[in-house]
């Protein structure tokens, strides 16, 4: 079967979406179908275009035996809005122009999170005359409105409304990554016949308990010591209450709270951090150096904010 995964995120780019998608489009690959990926030119998260990737219109790689097509792409360290939609919607739109002249596959699978990816799939369904399949890891605008990062009257929420309405009726089949997507698509489109509940694995020959080189190589190199560790890996996003985080860091001196990735809350978690002699920050790490951060630790940290979609959210860091 020739499958194409059209999506915003992809390796040598870190981060959940990247990882899931080349895990799948690698195993896919080894389970003897054709797969070509249809995405940009890696710059996320730094917001900047890869080396061997800039000053490129178009290029192809083969990878693990997938066929990437990529597509140049507007990248800004900004991390303002108006920056993270023209990098959403350049690539929507050369990623759309670029598979209308692709050969034809027997399946798409569109992954949704950022959405206008989901308006690239609905062209492309339309011109190659293929079935869409929706990768939903996300409910978007709904989170963010219940984050606060967008005002539920918005101009933009309403239209992001009519996209994933449009998405969802166009699509033959919706995965959903968790119970609370599911059930948010189910109430979108008033039924659950075609939503699939397919959760996210973990990948048990990278990450396994009892690595014990890898946790003192890890300790060492951060200056961990024999200290008593928690963790907060990934995205510093909305998402989180790192105001609970931090205030539980001044009030437990002997924990030491280490907290590895960036994003939108970054600077304020570093400036919060440099009173407090107990936090470490290491910026963002590639995937690669997760099991030994892991290994390295003693619990995991997940303050989600309180809203209405964290009942429903299952965090990329628990895979």
């Amino acid at each position: 079967m020739h499958i194409w995964i059209v999506t915003q995120y992809f390796p040598p780019e870190i981060g959940a979406a990247a990882v899931r998608l080349g895990r799948l489009a690698r195993l896919l690959s080894a389970d003897g179908h054709r797969v070509t990926v249809l995405t940009g030119m890696p710059n996320y998260p730094a917001g900047v275009i890869a080396d061997g990737y800039r000053g490129k219109l178009l290029a192809r790689e083969n990878w693990h035996g997938v066929d990437v097509r990529r597509v140049w792409v507007y990248a800004s360290p900004s991390k303002r809005a108006r920056a993270r939609l023209i990098n959403q919607f350049s690539l929507m739109g050369l990623a759309a122009l670029r598979g209308t002249f692709l050969p034809r596959p027997d399946v798409m699978l569109v992954e949704s999170h950022p959405l206008p990816m989901a308006l690239a799939g609905m062209w492309l369904r339309r011109v190659r005359r293929a079935p869409m399949v929706l990768n939903v890891s996300d409910l978007w605008p709904e989170s963010a409105v219940a984050t606060g990062a967008l005002r539920a009257d918005s101009p933009i929420v309403k239209a992001a409304q009519r996209v994933e309405r449009r998405a969802y009726r166009e699509s033959a089949a919706i995965i959903a990554m968790t119970e609370g997507v599911a059930a948010g698509i189910a109430a979108v489109i008033g039924g659950s016949e075609k939503i699939s509940l397919i959760k996210n694995g973990v990948d048990l020959t990278l990450f396994r308990p009892g690595q014990l080189s890898l946790r003192a190589e890890m300790r060492a190199r951060l200056g961990l010591g024999e200290a008593f560790v928690a963790v907060h890996v990934g995205n510093m996003s909305l998402t989180y209450d790192f105001t609970m985080l931090l205030d539980a860091a001044a009030r437990c001196p002997d924990i030491h709270f280490l907290f590895v990735g960036d994003g939108s809350q970054g600077d304020y978690v570093r400036t919060r951090a440099a009173d407090l002699p107990n936090v470490t920050l290491t910026g963002t790490l590639p995937h690669e150096q997760m099991p030994a951060v892991w290994a390295a630790v003693d619990v995991a940290l997940i303050a989600m904010r309180d809203t209405p979609l964290a009942d429903g959210t299952r965090p990329a860091k628990l895979y």
